[in-house]
This record gives structure tokens, sequence and C-alpha cells, in this order.
């Protein structure tokens, strides 16, 4: 999976809904997810204040939540501070991966 931004700061800024970016990071990692499992999905929903992610991989599935001030913190710490988290999550409730990947090199700062 090769997902290439030339500056994703720069995305950010012309990003005017905190919802959007999430669901653009969401998407980023239900394909990398569907590398390792092409039944893989990850989704995200919103209600008030509260982000709720579920993946499904491997017959498996996960659901966790983030209040939106804590996503936009984790944003403004660096382009791939909010992706590094939520796979950091995904590897929390035991689903495994290899950073083998363009995309998981640069959220791992292994680019």
């Amino acid at each position: 999976m090769q997902v290439k931004f030339t500056s994703r700061e720069q995305f950010l800024k012309q990003v005017k809904d905190i919802k959007e970016w999430v669901v653009l990071v969401c998407e980023c990692i239900e394909r990398q997810l569907q590398e390792f499992d092409k039944n893989a999905t990850f989704t995200v929903s919103n209600i008030q204040n509260l982000f709720l992610f579920t993946a499904k991989i491997y017959k498996e599935s996960i659901t966790f939540s983030l209040p939106e001030d804590q996503v936009k913190q984790l944003i403004s710490k660096g382009d791939y501070s909010f992706d590094q988290y939520l796979w950091d999550k995904i590897q929390e409730y035991g689903i495994h991966f290899q950073l083998n990947s363009p995309y998981l090199k640069t959220v791992y700062g292994l680019a």
C-alpha cells in the first residue's frame, strides 16, 4: 500500500471539520488492515464529542473510543501521531502486524 502525502500538515489545515480528518485516517487504516485480511474493516462513528472506533480483522472485533479533544491533541502533536495512536490501540487488543508497508513505516517514523 502506498499512501503518500506531499504535506499532511498542509492538507490538515484545509480540513475544516475534525470529523473529516478522522474519517480520512480511518480509511487509510482500513486499507492497510485489508492488506493483512481482505475482509477487515475499520469504522468510526461520532456521538456528540466522542469518536467510537471499531476494527474487525482475523474474525476478531475490537471497539474503543476517544473524546474529540484528545483527537485534536494527538493531531496537533504531529502528522501521524493520531494514526500511530490508533495502530497502538489495535495492537493493545492483541492484533499484531509487521511494520513493512510504506504507510506503517511512515506512521512509526521508520521511513
